[in-house]
Protein backbone atom coordinates (compact mmCIF):
# COMPACT_ATOMS: atom_id res chain seq x y z
CA UNK A 1 0.00 0.00 0.00
CA UNK A 2 2.84 2.32 0.92
CA UNK A 3 4.58 1.51 -2.38
CA UNK A 4 1.42 2.32 -4.38
CA UNK A 5 1.08 5.64 -2.55
CA UNK A 6 4.71 6.58 -3.34
CA UNK A 7 4.26 5.64 -7.02
CA UNK A 8 1.08 7.79 -7.17
CA UNK A 9 2.99 10.78 -5.78
CA UNK A 10 5.82 10.29 -8.31
CA UNK A 11 3.31 10.01 -11.19
CA UNK A 12 1.45 13.16 -10.06
CA UNK A 13 4.71 15.13 -9.81
CA UNK A 14 5.72 13.90 -13.29
CA UNK A 15 2.39 15.04 -14.82
CA UNK A 16 2.62 18.47 -13.16
CA UNK A 17 6.21 18.83 -14.38
CA UNK A 18 5.24 17.90 -17.97
CA UNK A 19 2.31 20.35 -17.93
CA UNK A 20 4.54 23.14 -16.67
CA UNK A 21 7.12 22.33 -19.35
CA UNK A 22 4.45 22.33 -22.09
CA UNK A 23 3.21 25.72 -20.95
CA UNK A 24 6.74 27.08 -20.89
CA UNK A 25 7.14 26.01 -24.56
CA UNK A 26 4.00 27.92 -25.62
CA UNK A 27 4.99 31.17 -27.31
CA UNK A 28 3.50 34.11 -25.40
CA UNK A 29 2.91 36.15 -28.56
CA UNK A 30 2.34 35.33 -32.23
CA UNK A 31 2.19 37.73 -35.16
CA UNK A 32 1.43 37.75 -38.88
CA UNK A 33 1.61 40.14 -41.81
CA UNK A 34 -1.80 40.18 -43.52
CA UNK A 35 -2.44 40.44 -47.25
CA UNK A 36 -5.33 40.06 -49.74
CA UNK A 37 -7.88 41.82 -47.54
CA UNK A 38 -11.50 41.49 -48.74
CA UNK A 39 -14.16 43.72 -47.15
CA UNK A 40 -17.96 43.56 -47.09
CA UNK A 41 -19.27 46.48 -45.05
CA UNK A 42 -22.94 47.47 -44.73
CA UNK A 43 -22.39 49.89 -41.83
CA UNK A 44 -19.13 51.61 -42.92
CA UNK A 45 -17.35 50.21 -39.88
CA UNK A 46 -13.89 49.50 -41.29
CA UNK A 47 -13.42 52.40 -43.68
CA UNK A 48 -11.31 52.22 -46.85
CA UNK A 49 -8.77 49.59 -45.80
CA UNK A 50 -5.46 49.03 -47.52
CA UNK A 51 -4.43 45.58 -48.71
CA UNK A 52 -1.98 44.81 -45.92
CA UNK A 53 -1.89 44.93 -42.15
CA UNK A 54 -0.73 43.06 -39.09
CA UNK A 55 -2.17 40.58 -36.62
CA UNK A 56 -1.00 39.84 -33.07
CA UNK A 57 -2.17 37.03 -30.81
CA UNK A 58 -1.11 37.59 -27.21
CA UNK A 59 -1.53 34.35 -25.26
CA UNK A 60 -0.31 35.89 -22.02
CA UNK A 61 -2.78 38.81 -22.08
CA UNK A 62 -5.38 36.62 -23.87
CA UNK A 63 -6.17 38.99 -26.72
CA UNK A 64 -6.16 39.19 -30.53
CA UNK A 65 -5.37 42.57 -32.08
CA UNK A 66 -5.49 43.91 -35.64
CA UNK A 67 -3.91 46.97 -37.22
CA UNK A 68 -4.73 47.80 -40.85
CA UNK A 69 -3.85 51.13 -42.54
CA UNK A 70 -6.56 53.04 -44.38
CA UNK A 71 -6.25 54.50 -47.87
CA UNK A 72 -6.07 58.21 -48.56
CA UNK A 73 -9.44 59.75 -49.50
CA UNK A 74 -10.14 60.16 -53.22
CA UNK A 75 -12.74 61.97 -55.30
CA UNK A 76 -15.26 60.10 -57.48
CA UNK A 77 -14.29 59.98 -61.16
CA UNK A 78 -17.56 61.68 -62.19
CA UNK A 79 -17.01 64.70 -59.91
CA UNK A 80 -14.12 66.73 -61.42
CA UNK A 81 -14.76 69.70 -59.09
CA UNK A 82 -14.40 67.59 -55.97
CA UNK A 83 -11.77 68.73 -53.46
CA UNK A 84 -10.57 66.81 -50.43
CA UNK A 85 -8.09 67.52 -47.66
CA UNK A 86 -5.16 65.16 -48.20
CA UNK A 87 -4.84 64.03 -44.59
CA UNK A 88 -3.64 60.52 -43.82
CA UNK A 89 -6.50 58.72 -42.03
CA UNK A 90 -5.94 56.82 -38.81
CA UNK A 91 -5.47 53.05 -39.25
CA UNK A 92 -8.16 50.60 -38.25
CA UNK A 93 -7.14 49.17 -34.87
CA UNK A 94 -8.94 46.79 -32.55
CA UNK A 95 -8.18 44.31 -29.77
CA UNK A 96 -10.63 41.67 -28.57
CA UNK A 97 -10.40 39.19 -25.66
CA UNK A 98 -9.26 35.70 -26.64
CA UNK A 99 -11.97 33.27 -25.54
CA UNK A 100 -10.92 29.92 -27.04
CA UNK A 101 -8.12 27.97 -28.74
CA UNK A 102 -9.30 24.74 -30.36
CA UNK A 103 -7.74 22.11 -32.64
CA UNK A 104 -10.01 20.07 -34.91
CA UNK A 105 -9.60 16.53 -36.27
CA UNK A 106 -7.54 17.88 -39.20
CA UNK A 107 -5.07 19.43 -36.73
CA UNK A 108 -6.14 22.95 -37.72
CA UNK A 109 -5.84 25.34 -34.78
CA UNK A 110 -8.50 28.02 -34.38
CA UNK A 111 -8.05 31.13 -32.22
CA UNK A 112 -11.29 32.96 -31.44
CA UNK A 113 -11.77 36.38 -29.83
CA UNK A 114 -15.20 37.84 -29.03
CA UNK A 115 -16.54 41.05 -27.52
CA UNK A 116 -20.33 41.41 -27.26
CA UNK A 117 -21.52 44.96 -26.57
CA UNK A 118 -24.82 44.68 -28.42
CA UNK A 119 -26.82 45.91 -25.46
CA UNK A 120 -24.40 48.78 -24.82
CA UNK A 121 -23.51 50.27 -28.21
CA UNK A 122 -25.12 47.85 -30.64
CA UNK A 123 -22.02 45.91 -31.78
CA UNK A 124 -20.87 42.33 -31.44
CA UNK A 125 -17.30 41.81 -32.69
CA UNK A 126 -15.58 38.51 -33.41
CA UNK A 127 -12.12 37.66 -34.79
CA UNK A 128 -11.27 34.13 -35.92
CA UNK A 129 -7.73 33.04 -36.85
CA UNK A 130 -7.29 29.59 -38.46
CA UNK A 131 -3.80 28.10 -38.59
CA UNK A 132 -3.83 25.49 -41.39
CA UNK A 133 -0.08 24.81 -41.50
CA UNK A 134 -0.14 21.50 -39.60
CA UNK A 135 -3.28 20.09 -41.22
CA UNK A 136 -3.05 16.43 -42.23
CA UNK A 137 -6.35 16.46 -44.16
CA UNK A 138 -6.15 16.47 -47.95
CA UNK A 139 -7.96 19.77 -48.39
CA UNK A 140 -7.18 22.85 -50.46
CA UNK A 141 -6.95 25.76 -48.04
CA UNK A 142 -6.97 29.36 -49.36
CA UNK A 143 -3.88 30.21 -47.26
CA UNK A 144 -1.69 28.91 -44.46
CA UNK A 145 -3.29 31.43 -42.09
CA UNK A 146 -6.88 32.67 -42.50
CA UNK A 147 -8.12 35.68 -40.56
CA UNK A 148 -11.72 36.92 -40.46
CA UNK A 149 -13.54 39.57 -38.48
CA UNK A 150 -17.28 40.09 -38.25
CA UNK A 151 -19.18 42.99 -36.69
CA UNK A 152 -22.95 42.69 -36.25
CA UNK A 153 -25.72 44.85 -34.80
CA UNK A 154 -29.04 44.08 -33.15
CA UNK A 155 -30.70 44.96 -36.48
CA UNK A 156 -28.70 42.18 -38.12
CA UNK A 157 -26.50 44.57 -40.11
CA UNK A 158 -23.01 43.27 -40.71
CA UNK A 159 -19.50 44.32 -41.58
CA UNK A 160 -16.87 41.68 -42.22
CA UNK A 161 -13.50 41.18 -43.78
CA UNK A 162 -11.20 38.29 -44.62
CA UNK A 163 -7.43 38.31 -44.91
CA UNK A 164 -4.61 35.82 -45.38
CA UNK A 165 -1.07 35.38 -44.06
CA UNK A 166 1.84 33.05 -44.79
CA UNK A 167 2.63 32.08 -41.22
CA UNK A 168 2.60 33.00 -37.53
CA UNK A 169 5.76 34.61 -36.17
CA UNK A 170 6.98 33.87 -32.65
CA UNK A 171 7.35 37.02 -30.59
CA UNK A 172 4.55 38.91 -32.32
CA UNK A 173 4.84 41.41 -35.13
CA UNK A 174 5.85 44.92 -34.14
CA UNK A 175 6.49 46.43 -37.58
CA UNK A 176 6.15 45.72 -41.30
CA UNK A 177 8.44 47.43 -43.81
CA UNK A 178 7.98 47.55 -47.59
CA UNK A 179 10.86 48.21 -49.98
CA UNK A 180 10.88 48.24 -53.79
CA UNK A 181 12.73 45.35 -55.39
CA UNK A 182 12.02 45.76 -59.09
CA UNK A 183 10.16 48.17 -61.32
CA UNK A 184 9.63 46.80 -64.83
CA UNK A 185 8.01 48.26 -67.94
CA UNK A 186 7.70 47.35 -71.57
CA UNK A 187 8.33 50.78 -73.06
CA UNK A 188 10.06 53.96 -71.97
CA UNK A 189 7.32 56.15 -73.42
CA UNK A 190 4.29 56.04 -71.12
CA UNK A 191 2.03 57.37 -73.89
CA UNK A 192 2.47 54.15 -75.86
CA UNK A 193 0.41 51.19 -74.81
CA UNK A 194 2.74 49.25 -72.51
CA UNK A 195 2.77 47.00 -69.52
CA UNK A 196 4.57 47.21 -66.24
CA UNK A 197 5.01 45.60 -62.87
CA UNK A 198 6.39 46.69 -59.53
CA UNK A 199 7.58 44.07 -57.02
CA UNK A 200 7.88 45.06 -53.38
CA UNK A 201 9.41 42.94 -50.62
CA UNK A 202 7.96 42.75 -47.13
CA UNK A 203 10.09 42.42 -44.03
CA UNK A 204 8.89 42.46 -40.45
CA UNK A 205 10.37 43.15 -37.06
CA UNK A 206 9.07 41.15 -34.11
CA UNK A 207 8.93 42.36 -30.52
CA UNK A 208 12.38 40.89 -29.90
CA UNK A 209 13.88 43.07 -32.67
CA UNK A 210 14.44 40.17 -35.08
CA UNK A 211 14.07 40.84 -38.84
CA UNK A 212 11.76 38.43 -40.68
CA UNK A 213 11.15 37.92 -44.40
CA UNK A 214 7.39 38.15 -45.10
CA UNK A 215 7.29 37.62 -48.86
CA UNK A 216 6.46 39.94 -51.73
CA UNK A 217 3.68 42.04 -53.24
CA UNK A 218 3.31 43.09 -56.85
CA UNK A 219 1.33 45.71 -58.75
CA UNK A 220 0.68 45.01 -62.42
CA UNK A 221 -0.39 48.02 -64.47
CA UNK A 222 -0.96 49.21 -68.05
CA UNK A 223 -0.05 52.47 -69.72
CA UNK A 224 -2.40 54.26 -72.09
CA UNK A 225 -3.37 57.68 -73.34
CA UNK A 226 -5.47 58.23 -70.22
CA UNK A 227 -2.54 57.43 -67.96
CA UNK A 228 -1.64 54.49 -65.75
CA UNK A 229 -4.29 51.84 -65.03
CA UNK A 230 -3.51 49.65 -62.03
CA UNK A 231 -4.90 46.14 -62.45
CA UNK A 232 -4.60 45.35 -58.78
CA UNK A 233 -2.27 43.96 -56.19
CA UNK A 234 -0.99 40.41 -56.14
CA UNK A 235 0.64 38.55 -53.29
CA UNK A 236 3.79 36.97 -54.74
CA UNK A 237 6.37 34.35 -53.82
CA UNK A 238 9.99 34.30 -54.91
CA UNK A 239 11.48 31.19 -56.54
CA UNK A 240 15.19 30.87 -57.31
CA UNK A 241 16.05 28.41 -60.07
CA UNK A 242 18.96 26.00 -59.63
CA UNK A 243 19.37 25.71 -63.39
CA UNK A 244 22.17 27.63 -65.11
CA UNK A 245 20.79 31.01 -66.13
CA UNK A 246 17.41 30.16 -64.59
CA UNK A 247 17.27 33.33 -62.53
CA UNK A 248 14.43 34.35 -60.27
CA UNK A 249 10.64 34.10 -60.67
CA UNK A 250 8.07 36.08 -58.70
CA UNK A 251 4.74 34.27 -58.85
CA UNK A 252 1.30 35.05 -57.43
CA UNK A 253 -2.39 34.80 -58.23
CA UNK A 254 -2.74 35.31 -62.02
CA UNK A 255 0.76 36.74 -62.08
CA UNK A 256 4.28 35.60 -62.97
CA UNK A 257 7.44 37.66 -63.53
CA UNK A 258 10.56 35.77 -64.63
CA UNK A 259 13.93 37.48 -64.45
CA UNK A 260 16.62 35.23 -65.94
CA UNK A 261 20.28 35.86 -65.22
CA UNK A 262 21.45 37.30 -68.53
CA UNK A 263 24.61 39.23 -67.67
CA UNK A 264 27.48 39.24 -65.17
CA UNK A 265 26.26 42.65 -63.99
CA UNK A 266 22.90 41.19 -63.00
CA UNK A 267 23.53 42.13 -59.38
CA UNK A 268 24.25 45.77 -60.22
CA UNK A 269 21.32 47.88 -58.97
CA UNK A 270 21.64 50.30 -61.90
CA UNK A 271 21.84 47.62 -64.58
CA UNK A 272 18.49 46.87 -66.29
CA UNK A 273 17.39 43.26 -66.45
CA UNK A 274 15.28 41.69 -69.17
CA UNK A 275 12.39 39.58 -68.00
CA UNK A 276 9.06 38.14 -69.03
CA UNK A 277 5.76 39.24 -67.47
CA UNK A 278 2.63 37.09 -67.64
CA UNK A 279 -0.64 38.10 -66.06
CA UNK A 280 -4.40 38.20 -66.53
CA UNK A 281 -5.68 41.70 -65.93
CA UNK A 282 -9.20 42.68 -64.95
CA UNK A 283 -11.49 42.14 -67.90
CA UNK A 284 -9.60 39.08 -69.13
CA UNK A 285 -6.71 40.89 -70.85
CA UNK A 286 -3.69 38.62 -70.96
CA UNK A 287 -0.17 39.99 -70.68
CA UNK A 288 2.75 37.99 -72.03
CA UNK A 289 5.43 40.54 -72.74
CA UNK A 290 9.15 41.03 -72.37
CA UNK A 291 9.96 43.79 -69.91
CA UNK A 292 13.02 45.74 -68.77
CA UNK A 293 13.48 45.91 -65.02
CA UNK A 294 15.57 48.07 -62.75
CA UNK A 295 16.11 47.73 -59.03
Amino acid sequence: MKTIFIHSIILSCSLISNLAHARSLMKPELGAALHTIEVSDEISYFGNLQNEGKLNINLKLKSISLEIPRNMPSCPADEPECKLAMVMPFPFETALPLVSIETDFCNVTEYRAVKDDQFRDGFKMEIVVRDNRQSHCKMLYPAKIEVSMEVSTLRNQQAQFKAFADGLISGGLAKVDYSQQFSCKQTQDLIDAGFGVQVVSKTGTNFYGKKIDLGYQAHVYTYGIQGVVDSGEFHAQKFVSDALGGGVTYRGKNFSLRLPVVAPREGDANYPRHGNLRSFLKGGTEINQDVRCSQ
